[in-house]
């Protein structure tokens, strides 16, 4: 079994230059936490995630872990002030460059131990092609459903 039995494709994807508030009304239309970010031939370049976005919108200092350094820690309303800056900026500036990535060819068991143990703890991994083009994706969910499905075929 290889990954490409087994990925979702029909996968929304985005471009770099299309803003972040675009981006993000397909995300919330489709209850989606990440879209990949391919160019024009469908090459992958990164994927936008709710995680980059959130770390676009704090500022270094929370991030850093120095909260507890500063003598004064604005409140949420600050925060979301920079909201609109954000939004404005390309997918491109905001994406992660390197997401886990796969081969379609590749076995489903190395997925599946990949999604595992990648210290990152990504909730999914992008399917490309040997020309770097992106065929789907796949969740360490929809492996478990395979499994199960194939549980339930054998009793």
């Amino acid at each position: 079994m290889l990954a490409r039995d087994v990925m979702v494709t029909n996968a929304l994807s985005v471009s770099p230059d299309q803003d972040m508030g675009t981006a993000l009304k397909i995300m919330r239309k489709h209850q989606f936490r990440m879209l990949p970010v391919v160019d024009a031939d469908n090459r992958l370049l990164g994927a936008l995630t709710t995680n980059n976005i959130l770390r676009h919108l704090l500022p270094d200092y929370i991030l850093s872990g120095n909260l507890g350094d500063v003598a004064y820690a604005p409140d949420i309303g600050v925060l979301a002030a920079h909201y609109p800056d954000v939004v404005c900026k390309p997918v491109g500036e905001v994406m992660d460059r390197k997401p886990l990535v796969v081969q379609g060819d590749e076995a489903l068991l190395a997925v599946a131990s990949t999604l595992a143990s990648d210290k990152r703890q990504h909730v999914y991994a992008l399917v490309i092609d040997h020309d770097e083009r992106l065929l789907g994706i796949i969740s360490p969910g929809d492996i478990v459903d395979h499994f199960r499905n194939l549980h339930l075929e054998n009793n």
